[in-house]
């Protein structure tokens, strides 16, 4: 989640897809005076760079927006910048730069009350301190993300934090709340009826499991997605989830192992029928 300027025109942002153009649009910008111009075309250049994984150049624009935007005082700017400015930094591992502008952005969030922008501030604080594995800190940050994001019904945050809660929790060892976090995540994601959503996040949580060695569990998720991509008919991902599976089987036991390549059979009948 970034953060973009409302009063950007939704057409100019259709029509200028390039950075390049947007950048040199930003300076002509500068050059006439109109600093309000400026920043909106760096920051909009700096949403697509960050959305391309180009997280230097994203810097590079962010900061030429927050210039502009101080100069004429827009504070709204000023914060959602700060914030791009941090998801930025965290991305290039300058983890104490990210807190610094995250810092920011919420105290000028805070002044002017708005929730959406603080629970977006809470969340990338917390995924700075999970860079960073300081996970409870992380911690601290996720569960008032998701307060907020209660509050305002914001169920895709809620989805992202608390599978971020799950996570932390694992890396803590903590495998009941980690539990408890992923199912309330599952929760909301079944009540969309969206199936090929509930797979992903069902691949999420075995991914997780994964990483924390925890294998059992990560196959038992794995095989509830491949039910779902069956369900939505995507044979791809399902091939896809099978090799993990298989990746996985020198990690059991002959019994358990012999159990799984029954099942992954199966669905491999499944497929083919």
């Amino acid at each position: 989640m970034y953060k973009d300027n409302d009063e950007f025109s939704e057409n100019a942002e259709e029509e200028n897809e390039d950075v390049d153009k947007l950048i040199l649009e930003g300076e002509k910008f500068e050059e006439s005076g109109d600093l309000l111009g400026a920043a909106q075309r760096f920051n909009q250049a700096a949403l697509i760079l960050l959305e391309n994984g180009e997280h230097e150049r994203a810097v590079d624009c962010c900061l030429r927006a927050l210039k502009n935007y101080e100069k004429i005082g827009d504070e709204k700017g000023i914060a959602d910048t700060s914030y791009n400015l941090c998801i930025a930094f965290s991305n290039i591992g300058k983890h104490e730069n990210a807190i610094s502008y995250c810092n920011r952005a919420l105290q000028i969030y805070e002044k002017f009350k708005e929730e959406e922008g603080l629970a977006d501030t809470y969340y990338g604080l917390a995924v700075v301190y999970l860079n960073m594995q300081k996970f409870e800190d992380a911690i601290n940050y996720l569960q008032k993300a998701i307060k907020m994001y209660k509050k305002l019904d914001i169920t895709d945050g809620l989805v992202s934090a608390y599978l971020d809660l799950g996570s932390s929790y694992l890396a803590l060892n903590d495998t009941q709340k980690a539990e408890r976090s992923f199912k309330r995540a599952l929760d909301i994601i079944e009540e969309k009826e969206d199936t090929p959503s509930v797979a992903d996040t069902l691949v999420t949580i075995a991914e997780a499991w994964e990483e924390s060695g925890k294998y059992d569990k990560a196959v038992d998720y794995y095989f509830k997605a491949i039910d779902k991509y069956l369900e939505a008919s995507d044979m791809e991902l399902v091939e896809d989830i099978i090799e993990r599976i298989k990746d996985l089987i020198p990690e059991f036991g002959r019994e358990k192992a012999k159990k799984i390549r029954r099942l992954l059979a199966e669905y491999k009948s499944k497929i083919r029928s």
